[in-house]
């Protein structure tokens, strides 16, 4: 069996070599045949200078050096195509997914699983941030009618038939996670540690997983669209049945409505307008995105590769 680890890396130069090592022991114990993929993801540290480093002293690191900053998940993408595993895990390069846990991937992988992803109980975050999450997950399910697991991690391992369809899905902003889950094949999953990170602290603050999450959303949902289309029927009808009782009074009682309430529902109908505008927007620059056709990513050097 030949082994590919996948590890996106930013901002990582103090861990790099920790992790190398600790992923080179559990893989030698499993199979001569492995490789550690290194992808620097325009970190602006020393990262790219210490995989150098790592590469140049161990043949079985492969370093990848983007151009520039493209995100985790493009920074994974460009690692799988690289990868030539037979099986490939990917990783995060924090050490909160301790290497540790990769020997039970590999068997579940030949128990016959084509997909194994990892589960946490417990993940090592503040309470604010874990409690966005969960709301953020329970809003994706409900919008992409996904069964999108919090307690689901990017620790994952993939067969190479699995990673070889991967590759033909070619969206911009798609997430390497719910993208694997989608492909379907046999999957299951295996319970680990969220553990606290070794060293600096994460680069998701909380305006990157807001932009993650509505990229997330927009990728894998139209929902909200149609949800656009419900909330001006919605508004319509209420508009008529509060038109006609208006009428109604007049007649009755010579009821003359105030600025008050015409003000409210001006800012109201126009609130409703905008967010819809604004939905719209994030759909069609999704898709502006997509036909342009740029590359998910750029790589400048390669070491090993």
């Amino acid at each position: 069996m030949f082994l590919s680890v996948v590890t996106p890396v930013y901002k990582a130069d103090g861990i790099i070599n920790t992790l190398v090592n600790l992923v080179t022991e559990e893989c030698s114990s499993i199979t001569e045949k492995f490789e550690i993929i290194l992808v620097n993801d325009g970190s602006p540290d020393n990262s790219w200078a210490v995989i150098m480093e790592v590469a140049l002293l161990n043949k079985n690191v492969v370093g990848i050096n983007l151009s520039r900053n493209f995100g985790q998940h493009a920074a994974i993408n460009a690692g799988l195509a690289l990868a030539k595993g037979d099986c490939v895990i990917v990783m995060d390069c924090d050490m909160q997914h301790h290497p540790k846990y990769i020997p039970q991937l590999v068997n579940k992988i030949k128990e016959g699983y084509d997909i194994v992803f990892t589960t946490t109980a417990k993940r090592s975050h503040s309470f604010f941030k874990n409690m966005l999450s969960a709301i953020y997950h329970r809003i994706y399910n409900y919008l992409t009618e996904l069964d999108s697991n919090y307690n689901f991690t990017t620790y994952s391992i993939a067969s190479k038939k699995v990673i070889t369809v991967y590759k033909t899905l070619d969206e911009y902003k798609g997430h390497y996670l719910p993208k694997l889950r989608w492909l379907g094949f046999k999957q299951t999953a295996i319970p680990i540690e969220h553990l606290a990170r070794e060293n600096g602290k994460s680069s998701y603050n909380i305006k990157a997983l807001l932009i993650e999450g509505i990229n997330g959303l927009t990728s894998n949902s139209v929902k909200l669209l149609r949800l656009n289309v419900f909330a001006g029927l919605l508004l319509s009808v209420v508009s008529f049945i509060a038109i006609a009782v208006i009428i109604a009074m007049y007649f009755i009682s010579g009821f003359l409505a105030g600025w008050a309430s015409v003000t409210v529902l001006i800012m109201f109908s126009l609130g409703i307008i905008l967010t819809s505008i604004g939905i719209t927007g994030l759909y069609i620059g999704q898709t502006f995105e997509q036909v342009k056709k740029r590359p998910h990513y750029i790589v400048s050097d390669t070491v090993n590769g």
